[in-house]
């Protein structure tokens, strides 16, 4: 054999290696020529109440895998859903799972490989936070209800703690006139713990625990002088006294003392409440 014949044949060899190096792909299909054999071993419906981001691969026009519609990277922002799924094995003998995906106005879909998706967060717990957080600010009084129900409007499920915890810091800080102030709205700070205190770390909670215990003894105090405005007691001589003008009516002074109580337990429980959003 010539030395001409032998680099020949060294050719072919490497070119038959390389195509044949090129026929192994990953289960999620991106090499065409891997569709080339595909056996279709079982199918099974699915639930098509789970959401699903793609990450990246293709989307096949079937299970058979020929046919690219598109590309995976181009919907990543996409939510498809799902109603069944195939297990095919390919020509080189591996099993791999191929949902059929598609958008909610089904203008987009095809045949993945399952490995290209990530279930999408639902947000279930925060519309559900979003609902009961409308229940409680409309137990406030009438003139305060309409302005936090409209800023409720602006929250979105994406962001639900930050803006859930601006609200509760505003409503906590908002200056009233110890004369007008409304019980009522007071007690919305220690709703909103309710609803949210089961989430906290323990760390957390027995710092807000001990605020709530402030706030609540502050809430009956000031109930009480409510029920008894004419009932005297020394009143509380602090450095904010001046910034009310308060005289010595024990209402209005049990009345601040629980602003500065629903204040301080407030910011903190807002504080915890972000954490909920990392």
């Amino acid at each position: 054999m010539t030395k001409s014949t032998n680099s020949k044949m060294t050719y072919i060899g490497l070119l038959a290696a390389s195509m044949a190096v090129g026929m192994f792909v990953s289960p999620n299909g991106s090499n065409a020529q891997a569709a080339s054999k595909v056996k279709i071993v079982s199918s099974k419906k699915m639930d098509n109440t789970q959401p699903y981001n793609i990450t990246q691969g293709y989307l096949y026009s079937s299970p058979k895998l020929k046919v690219r519609l598109h590309n995976g990277k181009n919907y990543i922002h996409t939510t498809f859903y799902t109603n069944k799924a195939t297990t095919v094995k390919k020509s080189y003998g591996v099993k791999s799972v191929y949902y059929y995906v598609f958008n909610k106005s089904k203008t987009v879909s095809g045949w993945t490989w399952h490995g290209n998706l990530t279930k999408a967060k639902t947000y279930d717990q925060e519309k559900s936070d979003i609902s009961a957080m409308i229940g409680i600010i409309n137990t406030m009084d009438s003139t305060s209800r309409g302005e936090y129900l409209s800023k409720m409007n602006d929250v979105s499920v994406q962001n639900a703690y930050r803006d859930i915890s601006s609200i509760i810091r505003e409503i906590g800080n908002d200056y009233v006139d110890p004369d007008d102030l409304s019980l009522t709205d007071e007690a919305t700070i220690g709703k909103f713990y309710d609803l949210f205190k089961d989430r906290f770390s323990s760390f957390d909670r027995e710092k807000l625990d001990s605020l709530y215990d402030n706030y609540q003894d502050t809430m009956n105090k000031a109930v009480a002088a409510s029920n008894n405005p004419d009932d005297t007691q020394d009143m509380h001589v602090g450095s904010d006294d001046w910034l009310y003008g308060l005289n010595n009516n024990p209402s209005e002074q049990d009345n601040v003392d629980l602003h500065f109580a629903a204040s301080n337990f407030a910011d903190t429980l807002a504080k915890d409440i972000t954490k909920l959003q990392e």
